[in-house]
């Protein structure tokens, strides 16, 4: 077997315009009518968010609109100047800012830290509601700095939401070939899924519920915030969708709603912060 068909497939890359504050390559997708009828969340990330400003991926439907920030290549530094001089159609009702995981190689983990710690406070200063939702894991990253900013927003009484338990890195069909992006076709569908439910919990849950707390990890980890899904079959050729409870199917999602996020959050008291 060609070792590439174990991978998924994502869209080859088109020219976007240069930003003029970064000098990356940046663009942004905005819904018509956002605002108006229902609650306007903005993702804003690099690269990692480029398959849905470009509209491969979608969102699940459901009664919250989408706008996107996509500046590939950003570090936290970077995106910190995105956040400051964006312009918005209309002032989103929460900011889901997905943690910069690109080219970390690059970067030691406290400098990465200390990146992230500027950009939280920024986001905060531009708009109310901050959510922070980990980059989808890499094969080729340690999972050591997703666990900084998971210190760092704790520091900062921001939640972080790590999604690595979704990724498991036997599924090598859930990235493309590169190892650092999810595939079009299974790992970004789930992980638009895990955007969407972190949105509406933000937005609707109260804040002092209870939670059942997450079993602890092995001595030497260190225990993260996470979205975490029971029943997820060991065997990758039979792994299901997280989102079971929304009727999801692989790659194709059906419509998500508030009941479905309910049933989800009081039947199985999953969503951990």
């Amino acid at each position: 077997m060609d070792i590439h068909q174990l991978y998924g497939k994502r869209h080859k890359t088109n020219m976007w315009p240069r930003s003029a504050v970064t000098s990356h390559y940046h663009k942004t997708a905005f819904p018509d009518n956002a605002g108006r009828n229902s609650k306007f969340v903005l993702v804003f990330g690099d690269s990692h968010v480029r398959s849905l400003v470009d509209g491969y991926v979608q969102m699940p439907e459901g009664d919250l609109l989408f706008g996107y920030s996509s500046t590939p290549g950003a570090c936290a530094a970077a995106l910190r100047k995105e956040v400051l001089n964006e312009t918005l159609p209309e002032e989103p009702d929460l900011l889901c800012l997905i943690a910069p995981g690109d080219n970390l190689l690059k970067t030691s983990i406290q400098q990465a830290g200390k990146e992230f710690a500027s950009l939280i406070p920024s986001a905060q200063d531009r708009w109310n509601k901050v959510v922070v939702i980990d980059f989808p894991n890499q094969l080729k990253v340690e999972l050591s700095y997703q666990e900084e900013y998971d210190r760092v927003a704790a520091s900062m009484n921001v939640r972080y939401l790590s999604t690595v338990d979704h990724f498991p890195a036997r599924s090598s069909d859930l990235w493309c070939r590169d190892g650092v992006h999810l595939s079009d076709d299974h790992g970004m569908p789930i992980f638009a899924q895990l955007i969407w439910c972190a949105a509406y919990f933000q937005l609707n849950v109260p804040q002092g519920i209870k939670t059942t707390p997450a079993a602890p990890r092995r001595a030497f980890r260190r225990v993260t915030r996470r979205l975490v899904v029971r029943g997820t079959p060991a065997a990758p050729t039979q792994r299901r969708d997280p989102y079971s409870w929304a009727e999801v199917t692989r790659g194709h999602s059906k419509k998500m709603s508030n009941s479905n996020c309910r049933r989800f959050h009081s039947v199985s008291r999953t969503y951990i912060f």
